[in-house]
């Protein structure tokens, strides 16, 4: 993996709408914010759905982050750091193998600041991680399987998001009576509920799954392969 730091201004683009990937939107509701680019007044490191973002700002509090890049327009908080894959195809390998307590434990062991509630990672550092080595038919094989529950996940998330956005838009109306619902059939609202309801059990499976897989031969390997030195190492 390496790290991108291409950054921009957005508020430098008048008139636009961004997809805003901040600190306070993780932590809000893991989602990110669309606003208006003259709202967005700081630099902003310009992502797409093939980046890892892990925030360096106090690691102690876990911000590990899948965005989704709706927008082509899509931009991160500089609190993060942008990890992208050598092949974009591995992601879900690479996500994994960051979301582990071991790497967690080196992103605490390479922090700065004289106080605890502005310590940072340094990202540069964490390229020395030693990230686990199986073969790539074991990554590809992982991949495999976790790709489309990470799909779904995004997925869920999206269609989450929307439905909160008609529900803050339609509640007002229909409190005022504006809009009538008395002869809406709820048969095919329940159904779709219950489609909502699987895809989030299935993501709560994944992410137990995907922890347990951490301690597993699927991420570690083989007993004869032994973690590479570096991330930048990895020919992938």
């Amino acid at each position: 993996m390496s790290i991108s730091t291409q950054s921009l201004k957005p508020s430098a683009c008048s008139g636009e709408i961004w997809e805003h990937y901040s600190i306070p939107a993780f932590d809000e509701g893991h989602k990110p914010i669309l606003e208006p680019a003259d709202n967005i007044k700081s630099n902003k490191y310009i992502i797409d759905s093939n980046c890892i973002l892990i925030s360096k700002l106090n690691p102690s509090t876990k911000r590990l982050w899948l965005p989704f890049c709706a927008s082509k327009k899509s931009v991160c908080s500089t609190e993060f750091i942008v990890y992208k894959p050598n092949k974009p195809e591995h992601k879900s390998f690479y996500y994994a193998a960051v979301d582990t307590s071991a790497f967690l434990d080196f992103m605490l062991a390479h922090v700065t600041g004289s106080t605890g509630s502005r310590q940072r990672t340094q990202p540069k550092a964490t390229l020395s991680y030693p990230m686990p080595n199986p073969s790539i038919k074991s990554i590809e094989s992982f991949c495999y399987f976790a790709d489309p529950l990470i799909e779904k996940r995004q997925i869920n998330e999206q269609e989450s998001t929307t439905l909160e956005s008609l529900r803050d838009k339609l509640l007002p109306k229909l409190m005022s009576g504006e809009i009538d619902v008395s002869q809406i059939d709820l048969t095919q609202l329940n159904n779709h509920l219950a489609e909502l309801s699987l895809l989030i059990a299935l993501s709560k499976q994944f992410v137990m799954r995907t922890s347990s897989l951490h301690q597993g031969n699927s991420i570690k390997g083989s007993p004869d392969q032994k973690p590479i030195s570096r991330i930048t190492d990895m020919a992938l």
